[in-house]
This record gives C-alpha cells, sequence and structure tokens, in this order.
C-alpha cells in the first residue's frame, strides 16, 4: 500500500460530514507516520462557516485536484483517520497545485 501525501484530493466514502447521506471529497494536511494516520479536512459545495476557504475552479491548479466546481475547505471539518480506512473507503481523486496549492497553504499557515 502506497503511502498518502499532504495536497492529496480523495472522496472518502466514510466518516460522513455531519449528517450527509454521501460521501465528500477531502484534503489530507497531515501524514502521521508513526501512528499511521492522516488528518483530513472536509471540501463540501456550499460554504458553513465564516472562515472556510473557496476553492474557486479558475485558479490555475485547480484541473489538477480532481474538483468539479467550486469548493470549499472546511477548517473546522478536521479530523484523524488510519491510511487503512482512507484506502478502504476512498478513492484517490487529484491534488493541489500551483496557485491553488499557495492558497491553501497560505490559508492553513503550513506547508501541505
Amino acid at each position: 500500500m502506497p503511502n498518502p501525501n499532504p495536497g492529496e484530493i480523495w472522496f472518502l466514502e466514510e466518516p460522513r460530514l455531519g449528517n450527509a447521506p454521501h460521501g465528500h471529497y477531502i484534503l489530507i494536511t497531515q501524514v502521521h507516520d508513526r501512528s499511521g494516520n492522516v488528518t483530513i479536512n472536509f471540501i463540501a459545495t456550499e460554504s458553513s462557516f465564516y472562515d472556510d476557504l473557496h476553492l474557486s475552479a479558475a485558479t490555475e491548479g485547480f484541473k489538477d485536484s480532481g474538483l468539479r466546481h467550486d469548493s470549499h475547505l472546511l477548517r473546522n471539518q478536521a479530523y484523524d483517520i488510519t491510511i487503512q480506512q482512507l484506502f478502504s473507503k476512498g478513492k484517490f481523486k487529484g491534488f493541489v497545485s500551483g496557485k491553488l496549492k499557495l492558497e491553501v497553504e497560505e490559508w492553513w499557515g503550513a506547508s501541505i
């Protein structure tokens, strides 16, 4: 099983965002080698909190993300899951790159 990397975007069936009846896209923000966990942040099409980051389809690098349209990276929806769970319940879709990656890192406050 290959290791996931920060900056990758996956579609994850579980865990679910709130009471959503369907899975969501997530961004891997950290990989914890010792514990075998990754920290993920949910991505949604509608903003829920004032500090969400708008991911615009017009931003350079968006096409590499695997997202289909404008979305929001949810700051208050960060969770740790196991790498095993990521691979069994998720599917790799893309990664942040270019100007989009810079915007995410500036908003997050750290390199991804």
